[in-house]
């Protein structure tokens, strides 16, 4: 028996709607496996699905919880985002992407009643199965003063062009440029600017109970944008609370000046008097409560797959409400999207499912969410999944002097932990592997082809090797020694040549 890891391991982290079949208020038929599972090359309500994943925390002031968020892509030659929910935290995970770069989006209402559409630019490099982009103010203005240097768009027009999103991911990003905003940034926030701070690709806590400066400048700062006779103005304020803070603006910059070398000389750059009228104004970082009370149940939330669940969105709030609900599956793909209170589904893969709502009334709104947790037996090695909690492999660098591989635990086990980075030296020889919270490429690593697929039942791991460059063995060589080794260990090959 198998019980699920993800729910264990709330570090794995769970982007706005894509093309997706809605069902109506009655609708309650069942999706069978090939919506859970979600691998490399499955279809997911009807989207192809790649092989990258996507993790990282949305937060305004506070964490953007059971929130939608999609990930532009281009998928069979056309542009299909991918999209996946926040988490009762505000942290998603997801894996499905083909492109390497593009940007993330999502929409939420702010606590001051402001609708905001907020980017972020994703990167998964030349290698990498797994990045980190997170989603929140700061992310969103360097966002926004890349693709206006660099491409001469907006946010909004580069996500919804074929051109500009094939652009981002054949070329990839400049980093100098990114570097020299995220500089000119932090020289214009001044004491407010943490040191070292990262907003998009950095570890993001949005809990106000947690400690985090990244976070905390997000809580005494935000942004506000006015269009002048130079272009888009970003102003930057203090929040307002009615009780004396009326949301001063602190500094003004346009956005083009923060890709240029240096600020220009007429710039007004925050200082310790600035720190400490933010520091008094500070939001307290609290979710902002809601217009009316939601609810998202799950009868049950808790069993052995394959499990028959009930959704339901509830409130005790009267009028015209209109009910939205999506249901993403352990790889945070979403599975499922209706309209409407109900909805039923057969959860097949092991894992952790999420289910989100939204429910509107007159212009108000409210967000719910709750998981599913599933529980696996798998009589059959070939209807287990994998991955669910990353990978191992060794550095690039450490390829001349071992093997071109990456190890993978079985979904859904209770036998050993969920990787991380310290278990990934404890499943595999020494020197050591690195963990990485993608999947393992079922395609080449390190520019190596997938050579075979060694199973380890008894320690429920599987370890993939790949090609690597060898005066000594041939491709085929190198396949044989490692099926016999696989062999040898008691492991179960397949071979992918």
């Amino acid at each position: 028996m198998y019980l699920s890891s993800s729910f264990l391991r709330r570090a794995l982290l769970c982007l706005s709607a894509g093309l997706l079949v809605a069902c109506s208020d009655g609708c309650s038929s069942r999706s069978g496996s090939s919506d859970d599972n979600g691998d490399n090359g499955d279809r997911v309500d009807g989207r192809l699905m790649g092989e990258l994943t996507l993790l990282g925390t949305a937060a305004a002031d506070y964490p953007l919880t059971w929130h939608r968020l999609c990930a532009q892509d281009i998928a069979e030659g056309e542009l299909d985002p991918l999209c996946t929910s926040t988490d009762d935290v505000g942290d998603y995970r997801v894996q499905g992407l083909f492109h390497r770069r593009g940007l993330v989006d999502t929409s939420f209402t702010d606590r001051f009643g402001v609708d905001q559409t907020w980017y972020s630019l994703y990167d998964l490099g030349a290698v990498n199965t797994a990045a980190r982009t997170n989603l929140n103010a700061t992310a969103d203005l360097m966002t926004r003063a890349y693709l206006g240097q660099s491409a001469g768009q907006t946010p909004e027009e580069c996500y919804i062009s074929p051109g500009c999103i094939q652009t981002l991911g054949d070329q990839g990003l400049d980093d100098d440029l990114l570097n020299r905003i995220r500089d000119n940034v932090g020289t214009l926030l001044g004491p407010l600017w943490p040191n070292g701070a990262r907003p998009i690709t950095g570890a993001y806590q949005a809990d106000p109970s947690v400690e985090d400066d990244l976070a905390q400048m997000h809580r005494r700062l935000r942004y506000t944008y006015e269009t002048v006779a130079e272009g888009l103005q970003v102003e930057v304020r203090t929040f307002n609370d009615g009780l004396g803070c009326d949301g001063t603006i602190l500094t003004t910059a346009l956005v083009s000046d923060l890709a240029q070398d240096s600020l220009p000389d007429d710039v007004t750059t925050l200082d310790e008097d600035d720190l400490t009228a933010a520091s008094q104004c500070a939001s307290s970082g609290n979710i902002p409560a809601p217009d009316f009370v939601l609810e998202m149940e799950a009868d049950p939330d808790f069993g052995e797959a394959p499990l028959d669940v009930d959704l339901l969105l509830s409130t005790t709030a009267s009028g015209d409400i209109t009910y939205e609900g999506q249901l993403m599956n352990p790889r945070g793909q979403t599975m499922r999207q209706w309209t409407g209170q109900e909805q039923s589904a057969t959860l097949e893969a092991p894992g952790e499912y999420l289910a989100t709502g939204r429910a509107t009334r007159n212009g108000e709104e409210a967000r719910a969410g709750t998981s599913i947790i599933v529980e696996g037996d798998f009589d059959d090695l070939s209807m287990a999944t994998w991955g669910l909690t990353g990978s191992c492999r060794p550095a690039e660098q450490q390829i001349g002097n071992m093997e071109n591989k990456c190890l993978e635990k079985m979904d859904g086990t209770v036998e050993q932990p969920p990787l991380d980075a310290p278990n990934c030296s404890a499943l595999a020889e020494r020197p050591e592997l690195i963990y990485n919270p993608g999947v393992c490429s079922q395609i080449e690593q390190y520019g190596g082809e997938l050579l075979g697929i060694c199973t380890k039942p008894d320690s429920e791991t599987r370890l993939l090797y790949y090609a690597r460059d060898s005066l000594a063995e041939s491709t085929q060589q190198q396949h044989n020694r490692l099926s016999d080794r696989c062999d040898t260990e008691g492991g179960d090959w397949d071979s992918q040549l």
